[in-house]
């Protein structure tokens, strides 16, 4: 997935073309959003597995 193309970030594919467990965090509105904790804790663990790369 390249973000640029991607929906908010200056594309129009949208986000739903794609599962992964960081698309919710990359989805998310600027304003007035959250994440359930149990969809931050998938996101978390996606996080770390990026981070360790």
């Amino acid at each position: 997935m390249n973000l640029d193309e991607m929906e908010g970030f200056g594309g129009d594919i949208p986000f739903e073309n794609f599962t992964d467990d960081i698309i919710p965090l990359l989805d998310l509105s600027d304003s007035d959003s959250y994440l359930m904790p149990e969809v931050c804790q998938t996101v978390a663990v996606k996080l770390r597995k990026l981070s360790q790369n």
